[in-house]
């Protein structure tokens, strides 16, 4: 039987919150959004009607408050303040674009004179420096009063006067005041609305009213408290018989977890009452709990809408939704509640002991503090409540103070507090009678690593509430989630982790977030950046390519590798990763435990490849061990993007045998030498070039030392089988011995005035006697004159001769004949002589530069995930 309300009108109420209505702008899109739905839902008869409640303009009630809090504190502001709030009001008038001016101009007077009577007010309160909470009501009413006689006129402009009616809530809707907050008196207040309704001469089709605002049993304006206009809109509901309520906000509706948390988070098309009663006790923030008694109670629909988004539908909220037997799809929402503390009560005398509940909880409701979740031991020996954070210290006195006695003989021996804790909920009526939630919700927390504290579960069984470390919040909402929504054991989620943020480390990012959403659909994987660290700080977010860095660079975590692994395993991801672009060595510390517990590692940082060889190999048996194809990569520690590495590591796979190894596989040196060949520029101010081009390591002397190069031609020899180290390295380097231990900025602004210092045979490690010759303008360019002479250019060659266990970096003078001699810009070459390839493989291209070592990169991470 289809309902019908006053003047035997079919109703419609929409309610719309503060972002909603925060300008004139937007006051009057809330019309446009109206006359849709109106024209959506119109019923075959056209005895529709629609009534409409506000909120007050966005943080405005806030701004009222603090009016009366700096009245309280004597503060002359609050006069300033007031003036603001009006003139927020006034402009607005202005944005509804009313065509009547002589109707803004009456809307203008009504708020100043208004403004007015809330100044006396103040200054009342001001002079007693006390507020009353009649008076407290009356000043924030206001806000809902504003904002809803703005959309008045708009209405009024729309559908005429005589359509339009404007319904002071103050006039009707009785309340009274109880221990879990208002209650509404309906006989009372139906009878009220009848009286209000019969001051209409003609019925009237579009009702406009103010939500949040009510009377007293005695008629006193009063308040509904915090979140009361939703609790207008479905007393209005409730009240005209409407066959529909919507509530509408700036998200699309309810999702099945908290969407900032959950990236997988899905929108709720339907829902019951019950459902969304469970989730909004546990902490959903959509819909305050007491806005559902009123529809429920008369079965009316619920939709909650997203003003900012009108096409969606958002999440129906009715009697009942489609149920399930399946665990997997039993649960129809997670929600958590922070900021809990656990209050323990526990002792040998309370066994058996009757009354020993109703003390406690009591001694709390005397403190004034409020209990979220109950559990006790079957042996009676412990009590354990979940209270607020900021009242438990409040609790534990109160119950120290009510047991006094037992505690002092001991029959109750602990009332302590466990802080920093969350409550994580499972809602769904499908839970109701079937086998395995409770089961695969604790698996997914132990895949998580989440221990529980305590556990409640209500007969009803549409709820399980679970006590963890707030810590481990977020996770444990993932997991769970992923474990219900996405099937975990099948998950096709990978997680990453970057670790260094420089030219390198940023210029990946930017390269996957220009391609994650295509190669996420072609790899069928979703790919995530959980975290970036950087210089002591990190980021921690579900994906970092979702988020604005330069913002969230602002408030950075400290950083702490050894959290790395739990935070990219936490919500059993099908993969994780972890690239290093940084320099550390430090970083590469963690590597072969990351790698222990299946994380996969991209490396451009060479210091683990080129550092302890029997961490090298203990890295080598990891990989070839692994049954998951577990890898370790590194192609761009040596020459950035190009395939080096993987060449050779095939050549050697493929029974091949290397016999050397020759080429320039610096694009630091090659750039500085290529330069030089060319340029009539000093050797000094090529150096300062390629800095600036961030060609060089951020130290130049990493490159000039020969340091970086020999470590690359480490690599290359571990690779090809020698068993080299950097102390058997012959290294002839360019930098003296009295340059490497002052700043960069000195070593720069030194670097032209230094004279030449020569020691070839200085062992690297030796740094008591460490001398490096250094070729200073004059004598560079002496060698390269001598050079040309012979028909020959200077180059910084690295050899690995597999037969003498020969490794060498050094600056020699090649023939122009030669390969390497045709080099240009920071290119590399890199000649490798084989059994098989007798004339030798040259493999040739860019070495050297953020963007392409962020390529390289790019390319080991793909191979990664195309073996998932």
């Amino acid at each position: 039987m289809e309902r019908r309300g006053p003047f035997s009108f079919s109703w419609i109420v929409h309610k719309f919150g503060g972002t909603s209505v925060a300008t004139g702008t937007r006051i009057k899109n809330v019309s446009s959004i109206v006359s849709s739905e109106s024209k959506r839902l119109k019923s075959t008869d056209g005895d529709d009607a629609t009534a409409v409640v506000v909120s007050a303009m966005g943080g405005i009630t806030n701004k009222f408050l603090e009016c009366i809090s700096l009245a309280e504190s004597k503060s002359p502001i609050w006069a300033s303040k007031l003036e603001a709030i009006v003139e927020a009001h006034i402009i607005a008038v202005g944005e509804l674009g009313l065509k009547s001016e002589q109707a803004a101009a009456v809307l203008i007077a009504s708020l100043k004179s208004d403004a007015k009577d809330v100044r006396d007010i103040l200054h009342a309160i001001a002079l007693t420096q006390s507020c009353s909470k009649a008076a407290r009501d009356m000043i924030v009413s206001y806000g809902e009063l504003w904002s809803s006689r703005l959309l008045f006129e708009t209405f009024k402009e729309l559908y005429g006067p005589e359509e339009c009616g404007y319904a002071d809530a103050r006039e009707f809707i009785t309340v009274q005041e109880t221990d879990v907050g208002p209650a509404v008196m309906w006989p009372e207040t139906h009878q009220l609305l009848s009286k209000f309704m019969s001051k209409f001469e003609k019925p009237v089709k579009w009702i406009v009213a103010p939500g949040f605002v009510c009377r007293s049993p005695s008629g006193v304006a009063t308040t509904l408290s915090r979140n009361g206009s939703d609790f207008s809109a479905t007393i209005f509901g409730a009240l005209l018989c409407a066959t529909e309520v919507h509530i509408w906000t700036d998200v699309d509706g309810i999702f099945s977890a908290d969407p900032r948390k959950v990236p997988k988070a899905v929108l709720l098309d339907q829902m019951t009452y019950t459902e969304a009663l469970e989730l909004s006790y546990f902490g959903a923030k959509v819909l305050h709990h007491q806005s559902i008694q009123p529809v429920m109670s008369n079965g009316i629909p619920l939709w909650i809408r997203n003003t900012f988004n009108p096409e969606c539908l958002g999440t129906k909220i009715t009697t009942s939704s489609a149920l399930s037997s399946s665990p997997a799809s039993s649960v129809k929402g997670f929600s958590l509640i922070d900021q809990i503390s656990l209050l323990n009560v526990e002792g040998t005398g309370m066994q058996g002991v009757s009354g020993i509940a109703e003390r406690i909880f009591g001694a709390l409701k005397n403190a004034g503090v409020s209990v979220t979740l109950i559990t006790q031991a079957s042996s009676e020996h412990s009590v354990t409540a979940a209270i607020p954070s900021n009242q438990g210290t409040i609790a534990k006195r109160a119950v120290e103070d009510a047991f006094f006695r037992e505690i002092s003989n001991n029959l109750i021996q602990t009332v302590d507090i466990v802080n920093d804790c969350s409550i994580l909920a499972a809602v769904g009526d499908g839970m109701i009678h079937t086998r395995g939630v409770a089961a695969k919700l604790f698996t997914s927390l132990a895949a998580a690593q989440v221990n529980v504290l305590a556990i409640a579960q209500g007969s009803s069984e549409r709820n399980i509430s679970v006590v963890i470390n707030a810590k481990d919040s977020d996770v444990a909402l993932r997991t769970v989630h992923d474990h219900f929504y996405n099937n975990a054991a099948k998950s096709n989620f990978v997680n990453i982790a970057i670790i260094g943020y420089g030219g390198v480390g940023s210029a990946l990012v930017r390269q996957l977030k220009a391609v994650s959403k295509r190669l996420s659909s072609q790899l069928s994987l979703d790919i995530r950046v959980r975290i970036i660290a950087r210089s002591g700080k990190m980021l921690v977010e579900p994906n970092l390519l979702d988020v604005d860095l330069d913002v969230a660079w602002m408030a950075p975590i400290p950083n702490s590798n050894h959290s790395v692994a739990k935070l990219l395993l936490a919500d059993h991801p099908a993969a994780a990763i972890v690239i290093d672009t940084s320099a550390s060595e430090a970083v590469t510390d963690f590597y072969l435990g990351w790698m222990e517990q299946g994380i996969h590692v991209v490396a451009a940082n060479k210091k683990f490849f080129s550092g302890d060889l029997k961490r090298f190999e203990q890295m080598k048996s990891l990989v070839s061990a692994s049954t998951s194809k577990l890898s370790c990569s590194f192609e761009a520690t040596v020459c950035a993007g190009l395939p080096v590495i993987s060449t050779i590591m095939d050549m050697v796979e493929s029974g091949d045998e290397i016999e050397t190894i020759t080429g320039v596989f610096s694009g630091t040196l090659s750039f500085l030498f290529n330069t030089l060949r060319t340029s009539h520029c000093s050797f000094s101010q090529i150096v300062k070039t390629a800095k600036e081009l961030v060609y060089t390591e951020p130290d130049p002397r990493d490159d000039l030392s020969g340091l970086d190069f020999a470590r690359k031609v480490v690599i290359l020899a571990r690779l090809a089988g020698v068993d080299a180290d950097l102390s058997n390295v012959d290294l002839r380097g360019l930098v003296p011995h009295h340059l490497m231990e002052c700043s960069v900025s000195e070593f720069m602004s030194q670097l032209e005035s230094r004279t030449l210092i020569t020691n070839p045979t200085c062992d690297i490690l030796n740094t008591a006697n460490l001398c490096f010759s250094f070729p200073v303008d004059a004598d560079i360019a002496s060698r390269k004159e001598k050079a040309a002479q012979d028909n020959s250019t200077l180059a910084y060659i690295g050899l690995v001769d597999v037969a003498s266990k020969k490794v060498s970096v050094s600056l020699e003078p090649i023939p122009l004949s030669s390969p390497l001699a045709s080099l240009t810009g920071a290119n590399n070459i890199i000649s490798i002589k084989t059994k098989r390839y007798q004339s030798p493989l040259v493999i040739q291209g860019p070495g050297a530069g953020a963007e392409v070592t962020a390529a390289g990169v790019f390319s080991d991470l793909l191979q990664v995930l195309k073996r998932l």
